[in-house]
């Protein structure tokens, strides 16, 4: 999917204080506090700028049978993608030996080629 890896930018920070000042943003991976208000505030960054290309991870959480992780924000930010009308969205929920994909992995888009490349990875690899 990514025809320029050399314009790739990391930012290894609370994703709410990257998404406050950097708006420029075409793709971006959300994967830290997946607590309601850390993730909600992540989501609305995200919503709110715009961002065409998401993928997030923790999205099925609730049903795992040990729920200590508290991680209903991560699971909010699948429900809300999954229901945008301006979004396509795929998810990996499926349980496997070895992997913890049970716990949900998506990839939404506002690009329709980019979630047809995306769902032949997530088939050939899920």
């Amino acid at each position: 999917m990514c025809k320029k890896p050399d314009n790739i930018l990391l930012h290894v920070q609370k994703g709410e204080d990257v998404l406050e000042y950097w708006r420029d943003f075409d793709f971006v991976f959300i994967d830290g506090n997946h607590n309601i208000e850390a993730a909600g505030a992540e989501l609305l960054m995200v919503l709110r700028n715009d961002i065409e290309n998401i993928m997030a991870h923790d999205t099925n959480i609730y049903k795992i049978a040990e729920r200590h992780h508290p991680c209903k924000g991560s699971e909010l930010i699948g429900r809300v993608f999954k229901s945008h009308e301006e979004y396509h969205y795929i998810e990996d929920k499926e349980s496997r030996k070895g992997e913890k994909t049970d716990r949900g992995f998506i990839l939404a888009t506002k690009n329709k080629e980019r979630y047809e490349i995306g769902k032949k990875i997530f088939e050939e690899l899920c």
